[in-house]
């Protein structure tokens, strides 16, 4: 679907008409909001077979859409502070140096946690034909794997096994909108050390998920696959993504957005933080081997 690829890059399968529109609709506003410039006045990639009322569908579609994403209220930029508190209760910017081992009632209050989504309807496609069962995942995951998954939660981004193959799963962030604890951070910490003096306390995305115990950011391959197989939505802020080598090298980073059931892949600067910004997280587990 390479023509589809006008504003960004789509981790997708082929789509209809009425999502291709409505895909470019989303990210023509993200790019309008993103520059701060005027729907109007963005330029409009050539396709060989678009007419004149697909381009003013796509800009009024953009427009609505654009009202959509700004209509949303959005804490200042650095307004947070450690006393503000998120939907799940936790600190906006909760250190990750508290917890270092678990009492086994907190490994029992993750195991919970963890089960009762895997078990959820709506996570049921993510691992749907891969044999994986809640007893056997339970017994794969170690003790670093269970703190790595209560950290996770402690942070928001309430932790659920998201892929699994023959040799094991991947468990990580399963919140619809980016968790509120990673909001406002740069890529990597070579992005952050030359803005802390301006920016103090400013954190990055790859430090703070190994602090947290990821292994990794989240793939865009994770990504899509997470957004093709669960409920369709529109996700109203974005999340940085595991950056290949040569695009960091030239100082930039592959962040990503929800639109229906499809991740819409940017390609944007290593240094953006904004408050509607933040990341994702992944960790592999590997099923333990029967003597």
């Amino acid at each position: 679907m390479e023509q589809n690829r006008r504003y960004t890059d789509v981790i997708s399968t082929e789509l209809p008409d009425e999502d291709n529109l409505a895909m470019d609709q989303h990210n023509l506003a993200m790019k309008s909001k993103q520059t701060n410039t005027p729907v109007d006045e963005l330029a409009l990639g050539e396709r060989e077979d678009e007419t004149d009322k697909h381009r003013e569908l796509l800009r009024a579609g953009a427009k609505k859409r654009l009202l959509e994403l700004v209509g949303i209220e959005h804490i200042e930029e650095g307004s947070a502070t450690a006393g503000d508190k998120d939907s799940e209760g936790e600190s906006a910017d909760s250190p990750q140096k508290a917890e270092r081992t678990l009492s086994p009632e907190q490994k029992e209050e993750i195991r919970g946690k963890l089960k009762e989504r895997f078990e959820a309807k709506e996570n049921q496609k993510l691992y749907e034909g891969t044999g994986i069962t809640w007893e056997k995942a339970d017994v794969a995951m170690g003790d670093e794997d269970l703190l790595c998954a209560y950290r996770a939660e402690r942070d928001g981004h309430k932790p659920a096994i998201l892929m699994a193959d023959n040799e094991g799963f991947w468990f990580g962030t399963r919140t619809g909108e980016t968790p509120l604890s990673t909001r406002n951070c740069v890529l990597d910490e070579k992005a952050a050390q030359p803005l802390r003096k301006q920016f103090p306390g400013l954190k990055s995305a790859v430090k703070s998920a190994e602090d947290i115990g990821f292994d990794r950011l989240m793939t865009t391959e994770e990504g899509a696959h997470i957004a093709r197989n669960t409920n369709p939505y529109y996700e109203q802020d974005w999340s940085y993504y595991n950056t290949p080598e040569d695009i960091r090298k030239a100082g930039d980073a592959l962040y990503g957005s929800r639109a229906g059931n499809f991740l819409c892949v940017f390609r944007f600067a290593a240094n953006s933080h904004y408050y509607y910004g933040g990341w994702r997280g992944t960790r592999r587990v590997l099923y333990k081997k029967v003597a």
